[in-house]
């Protein structure tokens, strides 16, 4: 007796998770958290297709793992709070219960854009924004396990890169291995063909275990950045 009354405590308590939230919409939720960590996890390591997809796969599932236990325990924590609620319509409590695998995922996807973007990436690696008057007219570059390599093709103003190289710290490098050397390791490095420009002027500037540089061309505007982590440099 006492046993059958705790289980009419239990479903007068309210009603269950997968009467509210069904499977269905549980494994289409997952399945669109999924896609949308494998879209920043891809977009956001490089720009070869191949390094993309194997990034993407083991990065974004990385990603899915955290960001599905984390929307589990939210989406947990808000049933409860509005399982008895009778203020709530249904549709209400199924949207405010799905928000948190729904906001992810929009997040991500939204992350994953923005940081693809050239100007976005300039400024996480060279620690600044790009001045007004310099345009990124393309951008390659990877991660990997033994570093990073990103590469941008830019027009600018003496004046903006001078206040880059004043920023930056940079410093003139003499220049003893050609620009068939430099064009072919940036090549190598981000598997994109690269033409450094002659003649050009290399500024350097090393610090937190990076390597920023910039092939400064003598002739026109054109510059190239280079950022790269490897342990020996480019």
């Amino acid at each position: 007796m006492p046993r059958q009354q705790g289980l009419d405590k239990v479903k007068d308590s309210g009603p269950s998770f997968r009467s509210v939230i069904p499977k269905r919409r549980v494994v289409l939720l997952m399945a669109a958290l999924w896609v949308s960590s494998f879209v920043f996890a891809s977009l956001s390591s490089s720009t070869i297709f191949s390094v993309r997809v194997v990034m993407g796969l083991f990065l974004g599932s990385v990603t899915f793992v955290f960001a599905a236990c984390a929307c589990a325990v939210l989406s947990w924590v808000i049933f409860l709070v509005t399982r008895n609620s009778h203020s709530l319509r249904q549709r209400s409590k199924i949207l405010l219960i799905t928000a948190p695998a729904i906001i992810s995922a929009i997040a991500f996807i939204s992350l994953g854009l923005s940081s693809s973007r050239p100007s976005a990436r300039f400024r996480d690696f060279f620690e600044m924004r790009l001045p007004a008057s310099t345009e990124v007219s393309s951008m390659d570059g990877t991660c990997g396990i033994d570093g990073v390599i990103w590469v941008f093709s830019c027009k600018t103003t003496r004046a903006d890169l001078d206040a880059i190289l004043n920023r930056g710290k940079y410093t003139i490098e003499p220049d003893n291995k050609g620009e068939a050397y430099w064009s072919g390791r940036i090549a190598s490095r981000t598997g994109a063909k690269w033409q450094v420009t002659t003649p050009y002027v290399i500024y350097v500037s090393r610090k937190d275990r990076a390597e920023r540089r910039i092939f400064a061309s003598q002739t026109d505007s054109s510059c190239i950045f280079v950022y790269c982590s490897f342990s020996h440099g480019l």
